[in-house]
């Protein structure tokens, strides 16, 4: 996420979001999610798939909620690095940026 919106996600954003600073928002939220695959263990794993639920539902971008809400139905969430790692760079592959460097998780 995560910039998912305009900066970072999308290079346009269609939602009323324009008030928010997307680029804090989109690191913040890539960091904490980072952060949850390396150190939560996986036996709370359901506690993870509702809280991308959950990002799907409210995160401030109404694009971004979709891309996430498309992302996670069509790969089975997991509590892992490379899950995560996944779906970084597919928002970077969105964004035409470089990919995240899985190897330094």
């Amino acid at each position: 996420m995560f910039v998912f919106c305009a900066s970072a996600f999308e290079p346009t954003c269609d939602c009323a979001c324009e008030d928010l600073d997307r680029d804090r928002l989109g690191q913040s939220t890539w960091y904490l999610l980072h952060e949850i695959a390396k150190h939560v263990p996986t036996t709370k794993e359901s506690h993870f798939k509702n809280f991308m639920y959950s990002l799907s539902h409210l995160y401030p971008c109404e694009t971004c909620r979709k891309h996430i809400g498309d992302y996670i139905l069509e790969n089975n969430i997991e509590l892992n690095k490379q899950w995560l790692c996944d779906f970084h760079n597919d928002v970077n592959v969105r964004l035409g940026k470089a990919s995240f460097d899985c190897s330094t998780l």
